[in-house]
């Protein structure tokens, strides 16, 4: 029997590096299982918001690290690469016959909408995903801050993080595989003391917080992962 939705909207973060390829910014086998995930999750009546990052094409502090480019206008080149990441999605995601909108909040608008709250609600009133790209549009701020601000504006009642690994660990799970232990369930601030940055930027974290939003944090390459989390199924990490 299936389980009743946990959340009847919510923010579906999703980080750049999910769909780097090899040799290149983009996968097709991640892209179109990406998607397929997301088809998936349409059966169900949740409504769904997306937040890509960008790192698989260009981070903005690794710009002004590497390249000596300054902090806003690589911040910027970062948030217009989440714009193409945004553009690539939609178009897998349509051939699968997927109503999506992309909308950003830098303006472009020979190739998506311009971010405006009212016109995303009325999107997903009417079924379709949105895709938020360009970040919130200001630099210094990451993504993952990005999605819990735009959750909270938009009214959805929870922040999915699909990662490639399973979860919250107490240390990083690649490095130590043997060692490194899932934490299914913690608090906002035992997120913040444990300093687990690398999982979730602490600004994002501590609005949620502020605001009493959960965020689940899940392995997104894993088969009907995303259903089983939008029917409230025990997976991945709940911070809350």
């Amino acid at each position: 029997m299936i389980q009743p939705l946990k959340h009847k909207r919510v923010l579906l973060k999703i980080t750049g590096e999910a769909l780097k390829g090899r040799s290149g910014p983009f996968d097709k086998e991640a892209i179109d299982f990406i998607a397929q995930e997301i088809k998936s999750a349409q059966t169900t009546d949740t409504e769904l918001i997306i937040v890509l990052g960008g790192g698989n094409i260009v981070r903005g502090n690794q710009l002004t690290r590497d390249v000596g480019i300054a902090k806003a206008p690589a911040d910027m080149m970062g948030m217009m690469a989440t714009v193409m990441n945004g553009i690539a999605l939609q178009n897998v995601l349509e051939k699968m016959l997927v109503q999506t909108r992309v909308m950003s909040a830098i303006e472009i608008k020979a190739v998506t909408e311009t971010f405006f709250y009212r016109k995303a609600l009325s999107h997903l009133e009417q079924g379709r995903v949105v895709i938020l790209a360009g970040g919130t549009g200001v630099p210094g701020l990451s993504t993952d801050t990005c999605a819990v601000l735009r959750a909270l504006e938009l009214d959805a009642q929870a922040v999915y993080k699909g990662t490639k690994v399973d979860g919250v660990y107490d240390k990083d799970p690649v490095r130590y595989p043997t060692s490194a232990k899932l934490i299914p369930k913690l608090t906002h601030q035992q997120f913040l003391d444990a300093k687990l940055e690398q999982i979730l930027d602490v600004t994002a974290v501590s609005r949620a917080q502020q605001d009493k939003l959960p965020i689940v944090v899940f392995r997104i390459f894993q088969k009907s992962n995303l259903l089983r989390v939008l029917r409230g199924e025990n997976v991945g990490s709940l911070i809350s």
